[in-house]
């Protein structure tokens, strides 16, 4: 498979969501519902799955894109090992738990300079909508925004806003992928969002002035 595409956020949820920082929230919507294990996955089905995520999520943490398909990969050789042995859940909240930690193992080999996020190529976002090439650029650039937004939070606030908002997972299966309450989900999540309204803020006033 081709990871590069897998590598950036969907350009729909992403363009939606860098607009609802901007914004503010519209209509309230429900949170999306919590998925309860299958009492009984295999390894072959949970990769099937859960890979692209894992992957995602493992870009997320830092992990550079030259090294994140030998971290997943590590990341299902740890789930082969306990898979029998699991007594989570929620099994998506347990693989970002074992992405998480090999991110942190992969970073302290890497310096950080190193581990920024490539350019958006355009030609690499699905498109269910067929825009024209100025559109998909359009996008790409507010994509590779949010990811140059989000690489300005806090380790612990970034990774509530991924996985609420960018993988819509539900409070309750993140507060178990991070093993804190559910209440200071929803605090680090608001946190997460206002910082980053101020700094799309600032982002916007810094264009302002060049163009000025």
């Amino acid at each position: 498979m081709d990871w590069a595409g897998v590598a950036t956020f969907n350009e729909t949820v992403a363009s939606s969501v860098l607009q609802t920082v901007e914004t503010g929230p519209g209509a309230v919507q429900s949170p999306p519902a919590a998925t309860l294990a299958s009492p009984h996955p295999t390894l072959a089905g949970l990769y099937d799955s859960y890979a692209q995520f894992v992957y995602r999520s493992l870009i997320s943490l830092g992990v550079p894109a030259s090294s994140a398909e030998d971290a997943m990969q590590e990341v299902f050789l740890v789930v082969h090992a306990k898979l029998d042995t699991f007594e989570g859940t929620y099994y998506k909240a347990w693989l970002f738990r074992l992405a998480l930690s090999i991110a942190r193992n992969a970073r302290r080999s890497s310096r950080r300079a190193d581990q920024s996020v490539a350019p958006v190529d355009p030609d690499s976002l699905e498109d269910s909508r067929g825009g024209s090439p100025f559109e998909k650029a359009a996008h790409a650039e507010r994509i590779q925004l949010l990811h140059q937004l989000l690489e300005q939070l806090d380790d612990d606030k970034r990774q509530v806003f991924i996985l609420s908002e960018l993988e819509q997972m539900p409070q309750v299966e993140i507060a178990e992928a991070l093993d804190i309450h559910v209440n200071t989900v929803a605090y680090r999540l608001h946190a997460a969002q206002d910082r980053l309204k101020q700094l799309l803020q600032r982002f916007h006033a810094r264009a302002q002035e060049k163009t000025s």
